[in-house]
């Protein structure tokens, strides 16, 4: 299955949209490969196709996602669709984000390497969760019986790069967990960076929503 990146942007060039695309695809061949998923590759188009669409937008079509989501995700005539934010962290940040290098004298590291995200990241976050739970109704059980959403992004944090040799670019990307993570009795890795260091536990700025006899709750 290809899944259509449509730029519906006023603020986003079409070269520009088209490098997102060919970055998310090495993204979702890394998401696929951890949770043994046929792969899916990204196409950039310039409208919606009747299957899965990831829109780079000015305005969220639900108002009341302005203000408090960089990007969300849902389901749209009965099919998966994504919206982003075109500039989900300011102007003056390159839609691939940026890594700077870590700096190293005399067998020391003075600076460690950044990562900083942009709207490839948020793109990727969204991508992540669509591949994994599409209709968002998945939920696994952890050691207390809360049955927790599969959020694949929330649930860890962590930024790292896929170079993108065709393009001599290197975009930023967010973790996101295994199904090993969503297992009480599952092994590391819990995601690929490894940053969980057990199942269903939520590392600082991590966040989750699970559901129990009493509702649900976001953690």
């Amino acid at each position: 299955m290809t899944i259509n990146l449509v730029n519906e942007s006023k603020v986003i060039n079409n070269a520009d949209a088209f490098t997102i695309a060919h970055a998310l695809t090495l993204f979702s061949n890394q998401v696929c490969a951890a949770w043994q998923l046929p792969n899916n590759p990204i196409a950039y188009s310039n409208m919606r196709t009747n299957g899965w669409n990831i829109c780079i937008v000015d305005k969220f079509p639900n108002p009341a996602m302005e203000g408090i989501a960089l990007g969300y995700h849902e389901i749209l005539n009965g099919q998966p669709i994504g919206y982003i934010k075109a500039q989900p962290y300011g102007s003056s940040r390159s839609p691939l984000g940026r890594y700077i290098k870590s700096i190293s004298f005399a067998g020391k590291t003075i600076m460690p390497a950044k990562y900083l995200p942009g709207l490839v990241t948020v793109m990727a976050h969204e991508l992540a969760e669509m591949l994994i739970d599409p209709t968002i109704d998945k939920y696994k059980p952890d050691s207390q019986q809360r049955n927790w959403l599969m959020e694949v992004c929330d649930h860890t944090v962590g930024l790292y790069i896929i170079p993108v040799l065709t393009y001599n670019v290197n975009p930023v990307f967010p973790d996101f967990t295994w199904p090993s993570f969503y297992n009480v009795i599952g092994k590391a890795p819990y995601s690929q960076l490894n940053v969980p260091p057990a199942p269903f536990y939520l590392v600082k700025g991590a966040y989750g929503y699970y559901k129990d006899a009493t509702g649900v709750h976001k953690v």
